[in-house]
């Protein structure tokens, strides 16, 4: 399971502005806005129509147990595995998170990684980026690209090659790696990618990110509906902790 498209034609259960459709009994009408089903047919017919196929699976394998817990509350009867990534067994042991260095007087650089989509969080990166500290203890760098030019405020890098992106965040030397996003991602390549680099991480609450920060130092995990004032306050706590 990569993402929620056989529970709805909608792969990442989002409205029309990519904010998590939060409550059940509207979020079909949500998810259809920006993903329209195929002609005529409803979501009903939809759901049967795949609760066939993975009737049919001789095992099913989720990737996080939240991305389990959404399939089985519109395919109960299904039975399905959770189970990382290989990536993971290749990556571990992660290290252990390290304080990075930054003075008083310096800004904390706060890092973004990946194709950043409304539902990944742009949207809430630029708003918080635009939210001016009075003080300018803020940076912001992506290390990717959004689905639409952003402010100026973060300074964005381009695309990269996987294969360069551990080298690529050293090379950036930031002090924390924040991950705003605004569905349930299922897993998250780039937050492997974090962790592997031992840095201070702040995310949201949905999806898979909680799991796999659980128990882990210097890790901070924020409610999804934070707005971009509390976002700033955040991210100036973790400056004043560091």
């Amino acid at each position: 399971l990569h993402d929620y498209y056989f529970a709805s034609a909608n792969p990442t259960l989002t409205d029309c502005h990519g904010v998590f459709a939060e409550e059940a009994e509207s979020r079909d009408q949500l998810c259809a806005e920006s993903y329209p089903l195929p002609h005529q047919m409803c979501i009903n017919e939809w759901r049967e129509k795949f609760s066939q196929l993975l009737s049919r699976a001789s095992r099913i394998i989720s990737p996080s147990q939240r991305c389990k817990d959404v399939y089985l509350e519109y395919f109960p009867e299904l039975s399905i595995d959770v189970v990382f990534h290989p990536e993971w067994e290749q990556s571990q042991p992660y290290p252990h998170p390290a304080m990075p260095v930054i003075a008083a007087n310096d800004q904390l650089k706060v890092l973004v990684i990946g194709a950043m989509s409304r539902e990944k969080g742009a949207d809430v990166l630029e708003r918080t980026a635009t939210y001016r500290d009075a003080l300018d203890r803020l940076q912001y760098h992506l290390v990717g690209y959004a689905y639409k030019p952003l402010a100026p405020e973060v300074v964005q890098h381009g695309a990269y090659d996987d294969k360069t992106l551990d080298q690529l965040i050293e090379d950036l030397k930031p002090h924390v790696i924040w991950f705003p996003a605004q569905w349930h991602e299922t897993y998250c390549y780039t937050l492997s990618a974090a962790l592997r680099s031992g840095l201070p991480i702040l995310s949201t609450d949905l999806g898979s990110f909680p799991e796999r920060l659980e128990g882990r130092p210097l890790s901070f995990i924020k409610p999804w509906r934070t707005t971009p004032i509390e976002w700033n306050d955040t991210l100036l706590q973790i400056r004043e902790l560091l």
